[in-house]
């Protein structure tokens, strides 16, 4: 069983593989944060944010499971309040995605997470 702290190491490596992609890049505090949870926003290759939404939809489209914005706003096409309340604007704020790990997960898929959210990246710049 995956415990708290085998976790936060899973998370560590994941989201420091992950903002090795100038596009992403981590909503938050690094350290104060629930050792199971990655929160970034997505920007294309000039800034401008990217749709968290539409991002999801990508990700599901290659077998990899994310959500967008604040668990607060789920399902909101607003954008999430807690991003706007930390300072973003709003369209920075419909750019976030949330990435949940736990006892299912396993060091050897975050490669393939940092792939496919690659990918993922490419094909909404080029829309």
């Amino acid at each position: 069983l995956c415990t708290s702290h085998s976790t936060r190491h899973l998370r560590d490596e994941l989201l420091a593989s992950l903002l090795e992609d100038p596009r992403l890049r981590l909503s938050g505090s690094r350290d104060q944060r629930l050792p199971h949870h990655i929160s970034l926003l997505a920007s294309d290759d000039a800034g401008r944010a990217l749709s968290g939404r539409a991002l999801v939809r990508e990700m599901a489209q290659q077998g990899v499971a994310i959500s967008s914005g604040s668990a607060c706003a789920s399902g909101h096409d607003e954008g999430s309040s807690v991003l706007r309340a930390i300072g973003l604007n709003a369209e920075a704020s419909k750019s976030g995605i949330r990435i949940s790990l736990g006892p299912w997960n396993n060091p050897s898929e975050l490669p393939l997470v940092q792939e496919r959210l690659s990918r993922s990246l490419d094909r909404l710049q080029r829309r």
